[in-house]
């Protein structure tokens, strides 16, 4: 019997019911006749393995797609690195897809030992990429006639929807165009990006910025792009900030201005546009964002003065840098997180291994040195990388300072050692095995019955309500369980009832323990806390991270991870762990990484470019 490896669900089930599936259970309507897969068997490393494998693809694919003549117009307009991004950020974007769904099917195909008549239900890449990168994939796995069909028509009729976007968008903005209120206020110092994807960062975006006398409320301008209605809008709105949906921005301005201003502007490059879109139907929904945005953006900054537009987290689109740069307004990318490379070795030095941040073009990037060495090596255009933080490390010194009132919040009332527990993503596409959460999960347990002179506080990285749902089948039900013990334990207390963030978390504790490749090891120790990694399954420990010779640091297994804490909560004191910071930390992510401050620094860099 055929096999069918899933990607994604079935459009159309009933017409691959004679083959025997192979998915992860949210891919797979009826299970009892098909095998359900094992959630972790594609981690985080396979994932950026596969943007990697993509971007190395990517001189490859534009020899082979393109013809650099066609594209002089674009390359006259903003550059050719900017018409390279444009180019590149597609092609790799398409061929991330094609390897993630062949190197999963691989690794499915192997585990559950299928040898013949294999076949994988992709996701949606474009068709003249792979054909293209066909050659470079396993004849093992095939694709259905179907999917092939399927694949084939969704390419084309994605081109002619995008095309016919791109030909009549400007006289789309035109009828539209209608100034139906003004702007109370036309000149800002800064304006910031905000999407509801910054919901769950520990300190509001209003409240980082808007801190001193200098940089206010009027000052500032809050922006959305985004298609989705936005929850944080009316929120913004009811605390009395500037708030605009650039998608709405032709609410703001007449037929007549747009018309000589934007439109007649835009007229012939549309054209010119539209027929690179007819040329390169693989580049079409591309070529759209770059007249949405330029259009857009002008009006924008027909109506709006401003010295500097932020983006935190989520890169700025290239085409919108450029029209930023025309108009003599900065770019800044704020990195609140640390990152380091996912993945054990590169293919080729110098190309991209995370697809979220590549292809930025920017004038500052605002991070901590090992964010901002991470950012270096994914192929960006940024002219100044500015070392600033964890910023969000203030946040742990603020929680220790506070230490009382929250131990008070979570009903710990006497003086004994507190550790913390901090997991990370579990399962598909995540960076611990569920092996390795049982285990991690496990440790705090057998410690909390051994110690019962310890508090231990579990800080779960997503709710208890999605994991109830994510680890459903038999085989993970027992992470739930583990769960409700540390839950039910006297000496411990699971952070998540109590709504407490990863950074009061780390603030009341006295050792800070962390699952292996997370921001929260770097946020700890410039936090000035003693901190272990802990790599249960030994996952990471041939990784070449940044942290990976310090000693005292990682833990590769319960024995390992008691010794390690008997060294850091009984035989060693504040002046032994500030002589590690000096000796083996500090070296490594900034010599100022555990001063105090970091937020108010940020906000003195904003003033002086300003």
């Amino acid at each position: 019997m055929k096999s069918l490896i899933l990607t994604k669900r079935l459009v159309f089930p009933w017409l691959y019911r004679n083959f025997l599936l192979f998915g992860r259970k949210s891919y797979l309507k009826n299970k009892s006749n098909h095998t359900v897969v094992q959630e972790d068997l594609f981690m985080a490393k396979n994932y950026r393995n596969c943007d990697h494998e993509a971007s190395c693809n990517e001189d490859y694919l534009i020899n082979k797609l393109t013809n650099n003549k066609n594209f002089k117009f674009l390359i006259d307009w903003a550059g050719e690195k900017y018409t390279n991004y444009v180019i590149g950020k597609r092609l790799i974007f398409e061929a991330k897809k094609i390897f993630k769904s062949f190197r999963y099917a691989e690794i499915i195909s192997e585990k559950y030992s299928l040898k013949n008549n294999v076949y994988l239900y992709p996701d949606n890449f474009d068709i003249s990429i792979y054909n293209v990168l066909k050659q470079k994939l396993t004849k093992k796995i095939k694709l259905p006639y179907l999917s092939l069909i399927y694949i084939t028509l969704r390419s084309a009729f994605k081109s002619v929807y995008f095309n016919f976007k791109t030909l009549l968008y400007p006289e789309f903005l035109l009828l539209k165009s209608r100034k139906r209120s003004a702007l109370e206020i036309n000149k800002y110092k800064f304006c910031i990006h905000i999407d509801d994807g910054l919901k769950g960062l520990a300190m509001h975006p209003h409240d980082l910025f808007v801190i001193n006398k200098n940089i206010t409320k009027k000052d500032i301008l809050f922006v959305s792009l985004s298609k989705i209605k936005q929850k944080w809008i009316p929120h913004y709105l009811k605390k009395n900030y500037n708030v605009l949906d650039i998608n709405k921005i032709n609410n703001y301005i007449s037929k007549s201005i747009y018309f000589s201003n934007i439109y007649c502007k835009s007229f012939k490059f549309r054209f010119k546009l539209f027929w690179l879109g007819m040329k390169y139907p693989w580049l079409s929904s591309s070529i759209f964002n770059i007249l949405k945005q330029k259009i857009l953006w002008d009006i924008f900054h027909e109506l709006i003065k401003t010295k500097c537009i932020i983006r935190i987290m989520t890169a700025e689109d290239i085409t919108a840098s450029v029209i930023h740069k025309y108009n003599n307004v900065d770019t800044l990318f704020l990195y609140l997180s640390t990152t380091e490379k996912i993945i054990q070795s590169d293919i080729k030095k110098g190309k991209s291994n995370d697809h979220d941040y590549t292809h930025m073009i920017s004038k500052y990037s605002i991070s901590n040195v090992v964010s901002n060495n991470w950012l270096k090596e994914l192929e960006n255009s940024i002219d100044n990388y500015i070392d600033i933080g964890p910023l969000f490390s203030d946040l742990i010194n603020e929680a220790q300072d506070n230490k009382q009132k929250i131990l008070n919040t979570i009903n710990i009332n006497n003086n004994n050692p507190i550790i913390s527990f901090l997991d990370h993503t579990a399962g598909h596409q995540g960076v611990m095995s569920v092996e390795a959460y049982k285990n991690f999960l496990q440790s705090i347990i057998e410690l909390s019955n051994k110690n019962q002179d310890i508090n231990y506080i579990y800080k779960s990285k997503k709710s208890i309500s999605f994991m109830k749902t994510y680890f459903d089948n038999p085989t993970d039900s027992q992470i739930i369980e583990l769960i409700e013990q540390i839950r039910s334990s006297n000496n411990c207390w699971y952070a998540n009832d109590y709504k407490l963030n990863s950074y009061q978390v780390c603030g009341i504790a006295d050792l800070v323990i962390s699952a292996p490749m997370s921001s929260v090891i770097f946020e700890s120790l410039c936090g000035n806390k003693k901190t272990i990694s802990y790599d249960t399954t030994s996952e990471y420990k041939n990784f070449n991270s940044i942290l990976k010779k310090v000693p005292y640091l990682h833990a590769y297994s319960h024995v390992e991870l008691e010794k390690l804490i008997r060294h850091w909560v009984l035989e060693t004191d504040k002046k032994y762990f500030n002589n590690y910071l000096d000796i083996y930390i500090k070296p490594l992510i900034g010599l100022n990484c555990n001063n105090h401050g970091k937020i108010k620094q940020f906000n003195e860099f904003l003033e002086s470019i300003n």
